[in-house]
């Protein structure tokens, strides 16, 4: 895990809480911001002793990916490929 990690309080707090659904619902209020809000909550969450936790940081991961996929110009995609 990254040495330094940048989490506002609120979510640094509700990712540390003993309540499964305290860190869950942080994971959800955290989603609604988008593909553009930083991935550091969920890299945290990503070593969550629950399942559920974790596969909630993968899920949000994988659907901001795939929104900044749809965004990138065609041209940049083809690119990356060649690379």
């Amino acid at each position: 895990m990254p040495k330094q990690l940048v989490l506002p309080t609120w979510i640094a707090q509700d990712l540390d809480a003993p309540e499964v659904s305290v860190r869950l619902q942080a994971l959800d209020m955290w989603a609604r911001q988008g593909a553009k809000a930083p991935l550091d909550p969920l890299v945290v969450a990503l070593d969550d002793e629950d399942d559920d936790v974790r596969a909630k940081a993968i899920a949000i991961i994988e659907r901001n990916w795939a929104v900044a996929q749809e965004g990138e110009p065609e041209a940049e995609k083809q690119g990356r490929v060649g690379r």
